[in-house]
């Protein structure tokens, strides 16, 4: 029969809540605020700045809608086909360059305040216009036309003078009429020259198609193409929006409706004779080649240039010998001599293909020889005879390397000799070079025709078979209504604010994430979802603390519940006496546990000022040092740690208070006593599982007001475990931004007898500015 579970497992086996979760991220966000306010302020705040530093511009869309007429005859592909021939027809050069003309967008005026209407009474310019800036300079009563090369950099040209009305320069197809009615009244003098510029083709063409999107309005039967062109003023960007609709509408219709009607049978007879003489002009050039096979430009070039690698290859290896036989011959010690022999070695093996002059392996074992002699007398007899085999083996090298030195420059001799007889070769035929170029000029002239026929053809072919669609221009675009550029501002100015909260939350959540720690008891709740029975603050040590008489106790400073004075740290150990109090009057709790998951965790110091602040009530408190491996609480309080717990239990004296009471040792506190752990045992979990201590615990709930037990870390051993159905209620010591919470509640899934009596977690060592509006109002409070 299964026990039913208490809310306490519940807890930690069930996953949380939505309501619980919400609060969670609440607590998150409250936790990190600081870090959210700095992440909106630095983003936000960068971003406001970047906007009133760039100049404040409002684009305008406008949105033509074009309509795809099909047949009702029409499969499925044909459609798609349809629709791929717009969206091709969108992106082509034949569409937008006569946009770019009549509108002139590869032109503009670099003075601030003046348009083109301005200057030019009358503007010509295209595409095909020259790319480059232009500079009007006024000279008396006439004015001069300056040219500047963007790719040249040169200095500027005077490429017209004496500049009356009209002015046509074809090399840079520009024809214009100024406008004298407005140059007349201009201050040339003080604004200086008009400069213009005329873009090139590739950037204006990259800019229009920036400015223009299109989408379909339905996506299921995409029968509507949605066509819109940004631009700075909203008249212009209608405009573009309707011209451009015009254009594919006109560009489509034509190129979709053409029929093909091309005559077949003479497309296909120009074919047949292309490659008749495609295949004649292959002939000539194999019947060339077959009757002068040894002078192919293509071998002689290619026996030139390995020649001419081979001779690169001797004479560097010349080079490099030559030096290094000048540093054989000018070093003395043979220790140098031993290294210039072993770059001369190297240099031959880099060059594979070349043939060794000598052998080196009569060298290494001589060397070898020498090593291992190096602390013997130098005038010992094998010493010295080990020098003049090498003083000979180096000699002989020397002398070979001469005799390969001049072999090379031999090589090198003949080598010139034949690339020179290959390039009189190259030179004597010319007209047969020439012959050869010209038959292969003309077989791949032959080639492109017949391919060009060929594609002309089929494309033909399919052309006529393709079914009529019409695009008409469904909704004709209307300028869009004018926006307030500062309240495009603010809004730039609110996303930013957005991005950098948003991006201060993400952070947030990303860092609570991968923290498996808790700093304060909010995080802590929200990562065990246990109750949290209170917060202990950091406990400073005291540098100047004062020990016992003994001189054994250093942490007597730690216990900070010794007086009454009104610490941040005393009243947090009173906050919790109070709840601890309340369990044993309300429920009858009277034994507790106080473990922790590690070593270090403040369990032991946090259990001993809690027995103080209950010892201060006038109730009789019983602190039992129940971590026999390594029990610090003789320590605290300075008390002997022999006889202890661990005595009791392993002698064989009956469990009675008797025996009991000759272990139990009184404290400087008034009613406060304490057994200490006593000697090391080598079975610890053993003795504290046994029923002597069952036993124990017993007689004191019945002799004491409250039993506080303290147990070794959970984490490492089980010897909590063992004694949680032992006491009425437990309690787990939680070290603040320290505990692997993760693990913590691993480990209380995997011992339920722990969590069963579980009362909930003390948070400890919290940093001070956590509770600082605490301590705030008690120093209020008692200075009153």
């Amino acid at each position: 029969m299964n026990t039913p579970k208490t809310s306490m497992e519940q807890l930690l086996q069930e996953p949380p809540g939505l309501d619980v979760m919400i609060k969670k991220y609440l607590r998150i966000l409250r936790n990190y605020r600081k870090m959210i306010i700095l992440s909106t302020l630095l983003i936000g705040g960068g971003w406001i700045a970047y906007l009133f530093l760039q100049p404040q511009t409002t684009t305008y869309r406008a949105e033509a809608t074009l309509r795809l007429n099909h047949s009702q005859d029409d499969s499925k592909e044909s459609i798609r086909r349809t629709r791929n021939q717009l969206t091709a027809v969108l992106n082509a050069n034949q569409l937008l360059w006569p946009v770019i003309d009549s509108l002139h967008l590869n032109f503009s005026i670099e003075n601030d305040g003046l348009s083109a209407e301005d200057v030019f009474a009358d503007l010509q310019i295209d595409h095909l216009s020259i790319a480059g800036q232009y500079k009007l300079v006024r000279k008396d009563s006439l004015y001069q036309l300056h040219y500047r090369c963007p790719k040249k950099r040169k200095a500027e040209v005077c490429i017209a003078e004496n500049i009356e009305d009209n002015v046509t320069l074809r090399e840079h197809g520009i024809s214009f009429r100024l406008n004298h009615t407005f140059l007349a009244s201009y201050p040339f003098k003080k604004a200086g020259e008009i400069t213009f510029r005329i873009k090139d083709q590739y950037s204006t063409l990259q800019s229009l198609r920036a400015r223009i999107a299109h989408a379909w309005r339905d996506r299921k039967i995409r029968n509507f193409l949605q066509l819109s062109v940004a631009s700075r003023s909203p008249d212009k960007a209608a405009w573009l929006s309707n011209l451009l609709g015009e254009r594919i509408v006109d560009l489509y219709n034509q190129v979709n409706n053409d029929d093909g009607s091309g005559d077949l049978l003479s497309l296909q007879n120009k074919m047949h004779l292309a490659k008749k003489e495609w295949e004649r002009a292959n002939q000539k050039l194999s019947d060339f080649k077959r009757r002068h096979p040894e002078l192919s430009l293509d071998r002689l070039f290619l026996e030139k240039n390995v020649l001419e690698e081979r001779l690169t290859q001797i004479n560097d290896l010349r080079q490099h010998l030559s030096e290094k036989l000048v540093e054989l011959k000018t070093q003395i010690d043979i220790d140098a001599q031993i290294i210039t022999v072993k770059q001369i070695q190297s240099i031959l093996a880099l060059n594979s293909n070349i043939r060794t002059p000598f052998p080196y392996t009569e060298l290494q074992p001589l060397i070898d020889q020498r090593s291992g002699m190096r602390n013997q007398n130098q005038q010992h007899h094998k010493v010295r005879q080990n020098r003049e085999a090498l003083s000979e083996i180096i000699r002989s090298v020397r002398e070979n390397t001469a005799q390969f030195v001049s072999e090379l420059k031999q090589e090198n001799h003949t080598l010139l000799q034949r690339i020179t007889q290959v390039e009189k070769k190259l030179q004597t035929r010319p007209e047969v070079d020439a012959e050869l170029r010209k038959l292969a000029s003309q077989a791949q002239i032959k080639s492109d025709l017949y391919l060009r026929l060929e594609d002309k053809y089929n494309q033909t072919r399919i052309a006529q078979k393709v079914p009529e669609n019409t695009v008409v221009l469904f909704e004709r675009a209307i300028p869009p209504p004018y926006e307030n550029p500062y309240a495009n501002l603010l809004l730039k100015a609110l996303m930013g604010i957005v991005a950098g909260l948003g991006a201060g939350i993400g952070l947030a959540i990303f860092i609570n994430l991968f923290n498996k720690t808790a700093a304060n008891s909010e995080q802590l709740y929200d990562r065990l979802r246990l109750p949290v029975l209170g917060s202990i603050p950091m406990i400073e040590k005291e540098k100047n603390a004062s020990g016992f008489a003994n001189g054994k106790n250093k942490r007597r400073s730690q216990l900070v519940t010794l007086d009454y004075t009104p610490t941040l740290a005393s009243e947090s150990y009173r906050e919790l006496r109070t709840k601890i109090l309340l369990m044993h009057q309300n429920e009858g709790l009277r034994s507790f546990l106080i473990s922790s998951l590690n070593p270090g965790d403040g369990k032991s110091l946090t259990a001993a000022n809690l027995a103080v602040t209950i010892a201060q009530q006038k109730i009789p408190v019983v602190l039992i040092d129940g971590d026999i491996r390594r029990g610090v609480q003789h320590n605290i309080f300075g008390n002997q740690k022999r006889p202890g717990l661990s005595d009791l239990l392993t002698s064989k004296a009956t469990i009675d208070m008797n025996n009991i009471s000759k272990i139990i040792q009184p404290t400087f506190v008034p009613n406060l006593f304490l057994i200490s752990a006593g000697s090391p045992i080598p079975n610890p979990a053993e003795m504290l599982g046994s029923n002597k201590m069952r036993q124990l615990l017993k007689i004191l709930a019945d002799r004491f007001g409250v039993n506080i037990l303290d147990t070794a870390p959970f984490g490492l051993n089980a010897d909590a475990v063992m004694l949680s159905d032992r006491v009425d209620a437990s309690m787990i010591v939680v070290r603040a931004g320290v505990t692997n919470t993760d693990v913590l509640l691993q480990r209380l899934r995997q011992y339920p007898e722990l969590g069963r009596k579980l009362k909930g977690v003390l948070l400890n060592m919290v940093k001070m500015e956590e509770k600082r509006y605490q301590m705030d109002y008690q120093h209020s409070y008692y200075n009153y």
